[in-house]
């Protein structure tokens, strides 16, 4: 009997302390973690579990293992996806994948705070599951 894998993706956008959350970096830009609007994305009418289930390349190690990749990203002005990073890894070819399919991934409808388009981070969980 052959086993397949199973991939499940929830989005999560967390708000640290009662929506303060913003973050200065190096180059002056500010990160939000809440926003008005949060990022949607819509690609070929997929969200975003169903458009990494169907970019995703299984490697025999990856179909023997179990478990969650959680992955944090920006999401900025223009809707990009960049700063992508492992928050909690599964194993070395699981966070390649991820790191992979989150680095190429089409622009999403970027986030709003108080009207104007801001930028924001993200964390989203894939988990590895054998059915």
């Amino acid at each position: 009997m052959s086993n397949f894998i199973f991939i499940s993706v929830f989005m999560l956008s967390y708000q640290f302390s009662l929506g303060q959350c913003t973050k200065q970096e190096k180059n002056d830009t500010i990160l939000y973690c809440d926003a008005d609007k949060l990022p949607i994305f819509n690609y070929n009418k997929m969200n975003v579990s169903e458009y990494l289930y169907s970019n995703i390349f299984l490697t025999e190690q990856m179909l023997e293992t179990q478990g969650k990749v959680i992955v944090s990203f920006i999401i900025n002005k223009k809707g990009e996806v960049s700063n992508v990073k492992i928050e909690k890894s599964l194993t070395p070819a699981c966070d390649k994948e991820v790191l992979r399919i989150f680095r190429e991934m089409p622009l999403w409808s970027p986030a709003k705070k108080n009207n104007e388009f801001v930028n924001v981070i993200m964390f989203y969980p894939v988990y590895f599951i054998l059915k």
